[in-house]
Formats: structure tokens, sequence, C-alpha cells
């Protein structure tokens, strides 16, 4: 008896350790192809990036890619990116996606008179039975200014 319970009592040890050791989620965002952020952590003082106005009149491309720590949850949760201005208001949504692609030509238009856009992510279950009782929260992915 005392086997099993020691058994147990490791296996339970064990599968706590690999959760709280699991891999983050992450995400990166690219600029014109190059990765100006690829990080895990929310921190809206840290993930500032910068772009050139001049930038904004060129081909260039914003691209944001998000990675789940655990892939069985790409089925299970609906993802969506959103772009807010310096008020706090909505500009630009992309939902059902973990990949968004927004050019500078539009990227120009959001940002308007603003200096700064910032970009969160918010994941709802894909069961509606689930989504009704989860509380949704955004999280920051970067905040963007021109430069």
């Amino acid at each position: 008896m005392k086997k099993i319970f020691t058994v147990l009592t490791l296996g339970l040890a064990l599968s706590s350790f690999r959760e709280k050791n699991a891999e983050p989620d992450s995400w990166k965002i690219t600029w014109n192809k190059k990765v100006i952020l690829q990080t895990g952590k929310s921190d809206e003082a840290v993930n500032i990036r910068k772009i050139k106005a001049g930038d904004l009149k060129k081909n260039y491309t914003l691209e944001i890619s998000y990675k789940e720590s655990d892939p069985k949850k790409e089925k299970e949760w609906i993802r969506s990116f959103m772009i807010f201005d310096e008020k706090d208001a909505e500009l630009l949504r992309k939902d059902s996606t973990r990949e968004a692609r927004i050019s500078a030509a539009e990227l120009k238009k959001l940002f308007g008179e603003s200096k700064k856009l910032k970009i969160y992510t918010i994941a709802v279950p894909a069961d509606p039975n689930k989504a009704a009782t989860v509380r949704v929260r955004r999280v920051h992915l970067c905040t963007l200014q021109i430069q």
C-alpha cells in the first residue's frame, strides 16, 4: 500500500512539475521580413518597437504570428488580433487566425494622427458553451511607435 501511495504521489509531483515548466505561448512580429519582436512575455513597458514614418510609404508588411505552447489549444481556442490607438479605441480586428498581415499603407491609415498603436490578442474557446462562461482577457503583444 505504501508503494502505491508513493508512486501516485511521485506521479502527481512530476505532472505538476511539467505544467509549471511548460513552455509559454510565444509570438513573433516582423516588419519588412525582419523580426522586430520575438517573445513570450507580455510587457507594455518592454515590447515597444519603433517604425520610421518613411517606411509607411514603402511596400512593407507587418506580420504577426502566434504560437500556442500546447498544439491542442489551436483547435480548442479561437484567436483574434486587435490594434488599438492611444485612446484605447479599436481600429482593426483580425478574427479566427494565428497569423495576420497588415500592409504599410493600411498601417499608415491606422496611425492617422496618432504616434502609437498597440497590438493585442484574445482567445475564446471554440465550444460556444465554454465561451459563454469564460472571461476574455486581452494580452498585449507589442506597441508600435512612429519615429
